[in-house]
């Protein structure tokens, strides 16, 4: 697997699956998307800009999203029920296990 990071994002390209997949978050806000590889190509190409990343990452397909700020309840939507396999490396699901006091389950 290989890696970038930024600003609030990590994407991954597992080169065994030839997927390529990316998290963002920011402030309680969390989302896990399936990106192509010219999304991936392009992430943190352009100096230090993190809501253009943000706006790439966002445009692909949605597996999972979470919200715990403090002006809501926490909540977790999971788009694709196989978010986990598609992106073992993430933090979507200990996010959704903490959501939904899981620790230990």
């Amino acid at each position: 697997m290989q890696f970038k990071e930024g600003l609030g994002w990590k994407a991954c390209y597992d080169e065994e699956r030839n997927l390529y997949t990316a998290e963002r978050s920011w402030r309680g806000y969390y989302q896990l998307c399936e990106i192509d590889k010219a999304t991936y190509d392009a992430l943190g190409a352009e100096p230090i800009d993190g809501e253009r990343d943000d706006k790439l990452i966002a445009s692909g397909r949605c597996l999972f999203e979470a919200d715990d700020d403090y002006y809501t309840s926490p909540y977790c939507i999971v788009k694709d029920d196989n978010y986990n396999t598609l992106a073992p490396w993430s933090r979507a699901k200990a996010r959704y296990d903490r959501t939904y006091n899981r620790e230990n389950h």
